[in-house]
């Protein structure tokens, strides 16, 4: 609960030590900094661009390539069609 009402009076007490942010989590603070790593480990398959994290390049490939993944469901599962009456 204590997280939550420092929420609303913007007591953030995580500092980060390599730059002025700060974070109301301590797993806010970790993602953060492994931002500052210069490591880029997951990369997209359709157009090699680079990301820190695994969510990043989720993101990046649903809004940049998702008329791309729709075409390219060889391997999905058929959907059931709709009934009729």
């Amino acid at each position: 609960m204590s997280v939550h009402v420092g929420s609303h009076l913007d007591q953030r007490p995580f500092r980060c030590e390599q730059c002025p942010s700060t974070f109301l989590r301590k797993n806010e603070l970790k993602r953060h900094e492994n931002g500052h790593d210069a490591a880029r480990p997951f990369s997209c398959s359709h157009c090699k661009t680079t990301f820190r994290r695994q969510d990043l390049l989720t993101r990046h490939v649903k809004s940049k390539h998702a008329k791309g993944l729709d075409e390219n469901k060889e391997n999905a599962r058929p959907r059931k069609k709709a009934k009729t009456f």
